[in-house]
């Protein structure tokens, strides 16, 4: 019998009596349906904070609720989740919202009060669609039409990078690319893909999955070539939006990849501009900064340090093999340093030099921004002049950052080591041990307080954890609700409330499935545990 994935399902609902309701439905039909209760939420704000992480297959949502109704609801979480199929709850006198809710691309809906047998019935119709969409995607006239489509992006894409487009001619293929050129900033995204076997079957099975994803959206502009590596262009009204959407799109990517587990990724996060004229510039630089990224760098997704001049490929090809993590041989490079000068012919002699120094500051900003800031503080563009245009001071200039590098590479192998990230984490940790408390905590709302973007933090916080941001809390919560089963005589449902619920049997339930036992039972367990020793 073929293994089909189970579907997560997500509830948002204000009304608690509702929500303790469909939850128990759906756990009842788990197993019958092929789905999972991925949680729940009262309200569109934090509901849309928590699925970021969860990234739900199926929402059920009522339609009016406070602080974001159910259809804004829905249609963000559309933008966020193309894949969603989302279930509307009503009352009858919602009726007048309906056709909104056609436009928006809802395809189930229940009326309060809610029964099993239709509850049943719409999860089997959007397993059926979802299916459907899957069969459909592999129908061989569709897949003609998404190969031509990768093709024609792949052919942009290196007509863009060659300069070969005017920004009017940027302008003429918006309406065919689906994309907008035209009032947006843009960010870069670059990424790498080395799976075990590189075959044209992988690679259609990406492109397919990719254009399910993101196809529909007129903010990504992204293809997959048939070396593996991906380029993309991401736009928002805004710069931080647009940095905010790549952040998302790589989070998306990198959920998609760890599906496939020998395939080793590093995706790079680039620069924003808002000059049409810029990109292909940008893409070339972001895609030379990526070659000269180790694959075995200990995060999936990075800021992508990007050279201020263009790096020749012969510079990649030769120090590549030389930068590997757990070492660096400095007497290697510099003699590999000094083979380039003396060879490569297709730039004068000042210019290589740059695009050495460069190089040499690009490895230093991936160990360590920071410093690589004070670095270039140091040597300012007079003084990288004069260094560039004499040998001998080009020379030991070299062996200093090369050494300030290796110094920085140590560093990081002591325990006390902390990065840019790993403090912002550390911040974050400090946060949610302190406020764990506050039902209304978020990874929005922690986002807020340090004034980054949620997509950001999401990211560095999963990758430095290992868990997500809201399994973390969850974490934290659970063992305070332990600690205070064990430790008082507290009422549960007081404890319900010290430790961050609105809702004891929501509470209990979280608890039951993480620890095995009900917190009435885990409490007996532990004073019977107590009194035999």
């Amino acid at each position: 019998m073929e293994h089909k994935p189970l579907m997560k399902v997500f509830i948002v609902e204000d009304e608690l009596l509702i929500r303790n309701s469909l939850r128990m439905m759906l756990t009842k039909y788990e197993q019958t349906y092929g789905i999972v209760y991925a949680g729940e939420a009262s309200d569109g704000e934090i509901a849309l904070s928590m699925m970021r992480e969860i990234k739900p297959d199926i929402l059920l949502t009522d339609i009016r609720m406070p602080f974001m109704d159910g259809l804004t609801l829905a249609k963000y979480a559309k933008d966020l989740f193309p894949w969603l199929h989302v279930i509307i709850i009503s009352g009858y006198q919602d009726f007048p919202y309906l056709q909104e809710a056609i436009s928006i691309g809802v395809e189930g809906y229940l009326t309060k009060p809610i029964h099993e047998e239709e509850l049943c019935e719409v999860i089997q119709r959007a397993r059926t669609n979802h299916e459907k969409m899957l069969i459909e995607q592999t129908d061989p006239s569709k897949q003609e039409k998404m190969i031509d489509f990768e093709y024609y992006k792949e052919h942009f894409f290196h007509k863009l990078k060659d300069g070969k487009y005017s920004t009017n001619e940027l302008f003429d293929r918006q309406k065919r690319l689906n994309f907008t050129f035209i009032g947006k900033y843009f960010t870069i995204l670059v990424a790498r893909l080395t799976p075990a076997v590189k075959d044209s079957s992988l690679y259609h099975s990406l492109i397919t999955r990719f254009s399910e994803l993101f196809h529909a959206d007129s903010q990504v502009l992204l293809t997959i070539f048939d070396d593996f590596t991906i380029t993309g262009i991401i736009a928002g009204d805004r710069l931080e939006e647009s940095l905010n959407k790549a952040y998302y799109v790589a989070d998306i990517l990198q959920y998609e990849l760890h599906k496939y587990p020998e395939m080793t990724f590093l995706i790079g996060i680039g620069c924003q501009t808002n000059r049409v004229s810029e990109l292909g510039g940008l893409l070339q630089k972001h895609e030379e900064a990526l070659a000269l990224t180790s694959d075995q760098s200990s995060q999936p997704i990075i800021e992508l340090a990007v050279p201020s001049t263009k790096i020749p490929k012969e510079i990649t090809d030769a120090f590549m093999p030389l930068l590997e993590p757990e070492h660096l041989e400095i007497p290697a490079l510099l003699s590999e340093i000094e083979h380039l000068r003396t060879t490569v012919s297709s730039v004068s002699d000042p210019s290589l030099n740059q695009a050495i120094l460069d190089t040499i500051f690009l490895w230093i900003k991936q160990v360590d921004e920071a410093a690589c800031d004070d670095l270039q503080q140091e040597y300012t563009n007079d003084k990288l002049e004069t260094i560039c245009q004499t040998p001998t001071l080009f020379t030991l200039t070299s062996r200093l950052l090369l050494e300030e590098l290796t110094k920085l590479k140590n560093q990081q192998k002591n325990p006390e080591y902390q990065s840019k990230t790993d403090k912002i984490v550390q911040q974050c940790v400090d946060y949610l041990k302190e406020n764990y408390a506050d039902p209304n905590l978020s990874l929005q709302s922690l986002a807020d307080h340090l004034n980054i973007s949620p997509a950001y933090l999401s990211t560095i916080f999963s990758q430095n954890k290992q868990v997500t941001f809201i399994e973390y809390l969850t974490c934290i919560r659970m063992e305070q609700a332990k600690k205070l089963l064990v430790e008082t005589n507290h009422k549960i449902i007081d404890i319900t409330f010290f430790v961050g619920y609105n809702d004891p049997n929501y509470f209990s339930f979280t608890f039951k499935k993480r620890n095995g036992l009900s917190p009435k039972e885990f409490r007996k367990t532990a004073k019977n545990d107590n009194e035999d020793h």
